[in-house]
């Protein structure tokens, strides 16, 4: 574990920040997950960005996004709602949220880690270890295949 303080490490996400809730009008939560600049390298960064537009895709009604705070850019979660006023929405926002916040925390904190980054692209199929020799196994692999099936009739 490194040394930040415990509300800044990516597994204890624990402020929400609402915003808009006085009118039955759009709102917005929000919860930050993480600093961009602990991903020093462009693999880790890589790792990061498939995972992130995977967790869009999974999570219904919220989203990571990139923001400026302060001089640093960090990442994200956020979900929208139409109506503040309706409390099945803020609900069905913040459950959203949650979701995320659960696939995300541990998981997006791990991508720093070089030999993790390169696995996860490898097995999610982002790309590396290294694109070319992947791609030369795929194509030796598929020659064998062909090579050791029997004959067409």
């Amino acid at each position: 574990m490194d040394d930040d303080p415990p509300s800044r490490q990516a597994a204890d996400v624990t402020g929400v920040a609402l915003s808009n809730l006085a009118s039955p009008q759009p709102f917005r939560a929000t919860v930050h997950l993480l600093e961009l600049e602990r991903f020093d390298t462009p693999l880790a960064q890589r790792a990061l960005a498939f995972f992130l537009f995977r967790l869009n895709a999974a999570v219904r009604g919220a989203r990571a996004s990139v923001v400026g705070q302060d001089d640093t850019a960090a990442v994200v979660l956020e979900a929208h709602g139409h109506d503040a006023a309706s409390e099945p929405e803020v609900a069905a926002v913040l459950s959203s949220l949650s979701v995320a916040c659960r696939l995300a925390g541990t998981a997006a904190e791990a991508l720093i880690d070089w030999e993790l980054s390169r696995h996860y692209l490898a097995v999610t199929g982002g790309e590396p270890p290294d694109s070319e020799t992947v791609n030369h196994n795929c194509d030796t692999n598929a020659q064998s295949l062909w090579s050791n099936s029997p004959p067409s009739a």
